[in-house]
Parts: C-alpha cells; sequence; structure tokens
C-alpha cells in the first residue's frame, strides 16, 4: 500500500536533498599517481592511478619512481599540488616536459606536505627533477627530503616560474631548498638553467644548509638571461632572506647562493646566517655579466623584520664573494657585516641610492685582489661608510699584478667614512708578497700608495736562471740520446 506524502513531509524531504546537495562538492579532490616510471602524456588517463582521468583542478598529482622517462604536456592543464618523490620512493632522472604550456598548481598550503609544488627525496634515494619549456603558475614551494640524508634537485630548463601569483592568501610560511626541521633535516638544490626566470610575488626564498649529507643547499642561477626575481616578495618576513638555519647537532651545514656566467639574482635583503661553529654560509657571483641586485645585504648575521642590525654569529662562517667580472649592486639600502667575509676579487660591490651605507662590523673581513694599479674602487658606498673597530683589511696580488713606486690604487669610495682598519692607521704599511704598500684614508676614498716594488733586476735575474736550468736539462737529453 503506497503511503501518501503529507504537505509537512514533501517539505522535510526537499530540505533534506538540498541540505545534501549542499553538502557535495562539484567534484571530489583525487590523488592521482603516475603508474610507473616510464615516458607518456600528461593528458592520457591511463599513465595514471586511478585511470579514471588526469589529475584536474583540485587534484593532487603525485609522481614517484627513479628512471630516465618524460611526462610530457598536449594542454595547459591546472591541478591542486604536485608532488614528487615521496618517504619511500623518490622520482630521481624525471623530465617534465611542459611542451610550451603552463601547469598551475593552485593550493594555497604553506607547509612542507601543503606547499602547491613540493618535490622530496625518499629515506634512501636522491630525487632529481627536470622541468623545461614552458611555465609553472603556483602559490608556493618546498624542495627537501623526508626524515633522510639524501638530496633533492630541481632543475628548471627555458622554465617560467612564477609563485605567489594566485589567490590572495597572505602566507607567513616561505619557499624552502633544503629542510629546516628535525625531521626535514636534508639538503635541496634549485638550478635555474638555460633562460629561465622564477618570480616570487609573495612568498620570499630561504635556503636551510641544514643536512646530513656533504655538499650544500643551493640556488644555482647560470647563463644569460637566467634569473630569479624576489624584490617584490611580500610574505609577514616583508624581505627576502638567503640563509643557513641550523641545529648544533649537525655539524657541518651550508647554504649557498649562486649567480654565475651571465645569470641575475633579485632580492630586497640578502642575509647570510651561518649560525654555530662550522657553519657556513656563501653568496658567490662571478662570471661577466654576472649580476646580485638587493636594497640590503648581510653577512653573518640574522636581522629582525625590516631591517634591523646584524646579530654577530657564534662562530659560523659568512661569505659575500663577487669574482671574474660579477657585480653587486645595493640599490636602495645598506649592507652590515659582522664576522663575515666579503671577497672582492676582479669583481665591485656597489652601494648605491639614498642612505646607502655600508658597515664592517668588530671581525668582519674585506678581502681585496689587486689585479692591476689601474682598477676601480671595488668597493663603493654612496653614503657612510664605517669601519667599526677591529674590521679587518685582507689584500692579495692577482697573478697578472704589477705597480711602480708611488702608484695609488683606489680601495673603495664613498661620501663620508668613520674608522680605520684594524692596525691600520693612516700611513700604516701593509706587505703584500714583494710589495710594500702604504694605506691613506682621505674623506672620499681609501687607497694605497706602492712605497717598494720587486726591483726588475732580480725578476729578471730569475727568468735568466730558469732559462739556463732549461738549456742545461735539455743538453743532458741529448747526451743520452748519443750514448
Amino acid at each position: 500500500m503506497k503511503t501518501a506524502l503529507t504537505p509537512r513531509r514533501t517539505f522535510a524531504l526537499a530540505v533534506a536533498s538540498a541540505l545534501v546537495a549542499v553538502a557535495q562538492p562539484a567534484w571530489a579532490q583525487t590523488s592521482y599517481q603516475w603508474a610507473s616510471p616510464a615516458s607518456g602524456n600528461w593528458q592520457d588517463a591511463t599513465k595514471w592511478t586511478p585511470n579514471t582521468g588526469a589529475p584536474i583542478a583540485g587534484d593532487t598529482a603525485i609522481v614517484v619512481g627513479s628512471g630516465t622517462y618524460t611526462l610530457t604536456l598536449q594542454a595547459d592543464a591546472s591541478i591542486d599540488q604536485l608532488s614528487l618523490g615521496a618517504s619511500t620512493d623518490a622520482a630521481s632522472g624525471m623530465v617534465l616536459d611542459l611542451n610550451g604550456h603552463t601547469l598551475s598548481a593552485t593550493s594555497m598550503g604553506s607547509t612542507n606536505t601543503t606547499a602547491s609544488l613540493r618535490a622530496r627525496a625518499s629515506s634512501t634515494t636522491d630525487t632529481s627533477v627536470t622541468f623545461r619549456n614552458g611555465t609553472i603558475e603556483g602559490q608556493l614551494f618546498t624542495f627537501s627530503s623526508h626524515a633522510s640524508s639524501f638530496k633533492t634537485t630541481i632543475t628548471l630548463d627555458n622554465v617560467t616560474l612564477n609563485l605567489g601569483g594566485i589567490g590572495g592568501t597572505t602566507h607567513s610560511s616561505v619557499n624552502q631548498i633544503g629542510g629546516d626541521t628535525a625531521v626535514m633535516r636534508s639538503v635541496g638544490e634549485l638550478l635555474v638553467t638555460n633562460g629561465s626566470k622564477v618570480k616570487l610575488t609573495q612568498s620570499s626564498l630561504r635556503i636551510n644548509g641544514r643536512g646530513d649529507v656533504p655538499g650544500a643547499s643551493l640556488v644555482r642561477v647560470t647563463g644569460v638571461g637566467s634569473k630569479v626575481d624576489a624584490s617584490t616578495a611580500t610574505t609577514a618576513f616583508n624581505n627576502t632572506r638567503i640563509m643557513t638555519l641550523v641545529a648544533t647537532s649537525i655539524p657541518d651545514s651550508k647554504a649557498r647562493l649562486e649567480v654565475l656566467a651571465g645569470g641575475t639574482f633579485v632580492a630586497d635583503d640578502i642575509s647570510i646566517t651561518p649560525g654555530t661553529t662550522n657553519k657556513e654560509g656563501v653568496v658567490q657571483i662571478a662570471g661577466s655579466g654576472s649580476e646580485l641586485d638587493a636594497k640590503r645585504i648581510y653577512v653573518a648575521g640574522g636581522i629582525s623584520s625590516g631591517g634591523g642590525s646584524p646579530v654577530a654569529s657564534t662562530g659560523g662562517k659568512g661569505f659575500f664573494r663577487v669574482e671574474n667580472g660579477g657585480l653587486a649592486e645595493v640599490s636602495q639600502g645598506f649592507v652590515a657585516f659582522g664576522l663575515g667575509e666579503v671577497v672582492l676579487d676582479n669583481g665591485r660591490l656597489l652601494v648605491n641610492g639614498s642612505g646607502a651605507d655600508a658597515t664592517f662590523s668588530a671581525g668582519s673581513k674585506l678581502s681585496l685582489t689587486l689585479n692591476s694599479s689601474a682598477q676601480a674602487a671595488a668597493l663603493e658606498v654612496n653614503d657612510v661608510l664605517t669601519l667599526e673597530s677591529g674590521a679587518i683589511l685582507n689584500l692579495a696580488l692577482g697573478s697578472g699584478f704589477s705597480a711602480a713606486v708611488n702608484d695609488e690604487i683606489t680601495l673603495a669610495a664613498f661620501a663620508s667614512r668613520t674608522g680605520t682598519f684594524s692596525g691600520l692607521g693612516e700611513a700604516a704599511t701593509i706587505t703584500v708578497q714583494d710589495y710594500t704598500f702604504s694605506i691613506h684614508y682621505t674623506t672620499d676614498r681609501i687607497f694605497l700608495t706602492a712605497v717598494a716594488v720587486p726591483e726588475p733586476g732580480s725578476v729578471a735575474l730569475l727568468g735568466g736562471m730558469a732559462g739556463v736550468a732549461l738549456i742545461l736539462r735539455a743538453h743532458k737529453k741529448g747526451q743520452r740520446a748519443v750514448k
């Protein structure tokens, strides 16, 4: 017998149906895993598990399995998260060929497990992945490992990587290279090559040298046209930090930023924070056309948000190296070096802009290589150069260096100065190899005057003796041949 529906019961069923409809999402979020470490097309449903389709907006795409294989996009694709490697299975050798298309990963997560781009080594194997020929849009990345001592390397080959431009969520987290917690104790690498460009518009960048493996966590920007731009990052940190985050239980934590062979790195703040003894942070700019542009640079010191004073290291080593035609330019702020070392060898550090100052704290070092008596000032400061008591000057001579008595060599130029280098007051003498210089401080520069140089006769004599030795050696060889 049918039961008639009363108006009250009809209304109740309608409300229940509406609530069920509201509770159901437009589509269910699914995790899709690449079925095997073999090449194939991203949009091919049979290559994924489950094989009901390729991952789409809201889904997680997981790729594990080591080998030489390529995933190729045939069209633009949008997902929630791209996860490469896992705690039990790496993804070493995989290439993601974007094939001129765009892959968007829209997750707003800000942790090691929820970032839109996530790559990690397994507990037994490195992960090494290459992205090439296209664009990746995302919110945040973490490249590290899972409770292991293995390395995660991401190489960008002719790729544009835009992070932070999706949605309006503000993260207090930053993009991570390497692990910085007890369970993510690892080394990570980001290699930006072949004209690739990385743009960080919201979350800044952190290089964590907390690895249990040899080597360093690393960001390397190499080649003309290759560029990392973090100058507009607007996280709670409000600047970009290049730093090592370390624990005293790990003896040799290292982190590096390298800008090589015409590459460019742009940021607000560069902070090299080596922490405790045997920890090391290095920024290196080397090669003609290689350039670093920052508002503020700190070596061997942490800083408070917004640009506070450096905090002295407790024994770690911070190095800022500009070499072989490289250029570091501080355009809108100041540089501060506390217990760190600045190495300028055929490279220049320019501190420009209004209010652009440079400070060398007690124990910090300025190491200059003299390559020519006519070289330009290696350090130029638009406003004030401050040499605190205990600041150290180290000098070395390049292989082709020569100078005559009374030649002047400018080391630093500035608008004004306070202090002198440790043990080197006005007119103090410095002997480097066979040269003796006197150092002088004026209102706008620090320079050396050559007061004693090697005698040409002694150099010629040494050359002549070397020639005689070669002749005698050849003569003895000739005698042996006759016998």
